[in-house]
């Protein structure tokens, strides 16, 4: 087993098998991302508040795209990363090469993601009323943001793996103000989808130069690329793009469902009300940031069993807590968005059950993707589309409600799948010990 009560010199990080450790690392590191999150739900609403239906709508339709890129752009070099790095995270050179690796991964990807989903983007935006020039300008934008967003991920996880928790943390508080401050300069009338965007581009580009700055402590960034981790990644590349590229338009199905089919302003009320549900994005930042980092470098068996169901089911529960706080306070929740969103009462109760869901789905598969659990998505895609073809002929996909109820139920492949996977390898890794423990004994 690797030496991981040598991970505490770095910013003591807690010795694995002390829970009180553990619960106040936790604490702490909750602590911080719950304000993090507080800003960045806070800015969310801001925007809300100070756009039209029409230019939110816009908003909503790039910052969906956007995310879809990034999405693309991954498909398994994070997953890798995480795997490799979580059997070398004391060696800064190993580390140094695994992560060039990833980025030229993450670059080659991100070109040819970008010819594919930045027309889309341009697409959606001039069908639902924008002009050419605003469509093409948001489209730039998107292009020129997910570059620097795809860097800082990458160095984010090795942070993550030297647990650089205090350092990640502040990253994380530095971006959330200053993307607030910086929206606040943009705002001083009436805002439109450009500048709020553009608000998260120099965001972006703070963040880059400042982990720019201390990558070298970590990971020698002069470090020859490793061929083998290389085509390691590509292996889980081939294996994840299909899942990623599916999950992409199952991510955003309502975006995509009102883009097409409704109005901008179905697009508006869709996207106000997902900025609501953000509130279950606290506990998945706090999980990226502590628990995926140990659970990756977990060598037990019966401690990765073990892990896997505190974490899972520890998440349901924070979860069902949020959904009913929201359900308690719906008419407060509604009043935030403003006098524009007041008739969403049943929809807003549609979109938190979504939202928290969807939070749990991303949960298990980032657990199976730390330990590069991947296989080939192809049951899975076919059991939903399968699922997604009988809801779209049964139900009516132009209204706000039908679009909840149809993403609700377009869910359950994805729950079981990854819980499908976990127990499968679970089961693996197990059988393979044992086999392990008998050999040893015979000898």
């Amino acid at each position: 087993m690797w030496n991981i009560v040598a991970l505490r010199r770095f910013n003591g990080a807690p010795a694995p098998g002390s829970l009180r450790r553990w619960s106040a690392l936790l604490v702490k590191v909750g602590t911080v991302q719950a304000i993090v999150q507080a800003v960045q739900i806070g800015t969310g609403i801001w925007i809300i508040r100070l756009t039209s239906k029409t230019e939110y709508g816009y908003y909503t339709i790039a910052n969906s795209l956007y995310f879809s890129l990034l999405l693309l752009a991954d498909s398994g070099v994070t997953a890798s990363l995480w795997a490799s790095g979580g059997k070398a995270w004391q060696d800064s050179g190993r580390l140094g090469q695994l992560l060039r690796s990833a980025l030229v991964a993450r670059r080659h990807l991100a070109l040819a993601m970008a010819g594919a989903v930045i027309p889309v983007l341009i697409g959606l935006l001039i069908r639902n009323g924008a002009p050419w020039s605003r469509a093409l300008f948001l489209g730039g934008i998107v292009g020129f943001t997910i570059i620097g967003e795809l860097t800082t991920h990458t160095y984010m996880v090795i942070f993550r793996l030297r647990s650089q928790f205090r350092f990640t943390q502040r990253i994380a508080l530095i971006g959330a103000i200053g993307r607030l401050l910086w929206l606040s300069v943009f705002s001083l009338g009436r805002l439109f989808a450009e500048p709020a965007f553009l608000a998260s581009t120099v965001n972006t580009v703070v963040q880059w130069v400042l982990l720019r700055r201390r990558i070298g402590e970590h990971a020698e960034l002069t470090a020859i690329r490793d061929p083998e981790a290389e085509r390691e990644t590509k292996d889980v590349v081939k294996r994840q793009l299909p899942l990623n590229i599916y999950y992409c338009l199952q991510g955003q199905i309502g975006v995509w469902l009102a883009s097409v089919f409704g109005t901008v302003h179905e697009v508006s009320d869709i996207g106000a009300l997902g900025r609501l549900g953000a509130l279950f994005t606290v506990g998945i930042c706090t999980i990226r940031e502590v628990v995926l980092p140990a659970f990756a470098k977990t060598q037990s068996p019966e401690m990765v069993r073990k892990r896997y169901f505190q974490i899972s089911g520890g998440y349901i529960g924070i979860l069902s807590s949020a959904v009913l706080v929201v359900l308690v306070f719906r008419q407060q929740a509604l009043r935030i968005l403003g006098p524009q969103y007041s008739q969403l009462g049943a929809e807003l109760l549609l979109a938190m059950a979504f939202a928290a869901i969807t939070a749990l789905i991303q949960v298990l598969w980032e657990l199976n993707y730390s330990r590069a659990w991947i296989v080939s998505p192809a049951p899975y895609i076919v059991v939903t589309t399968a699922l997604q073809a009988a809801l779209f002929l049964t139900m009516d996909v132009s209204t706000v409600r039908g679009i909840l109820w149809f993403s609700i139920l377009s869910l359950a492949p994805s729950a079981i799948f990854p819980v499908w996977l976990t127990m499968r390898k679970i089961r693996a890794i197990e059988t393979e010990s044992a086999d392990a423990l008998v050999e040893t004994q015979s000898v």
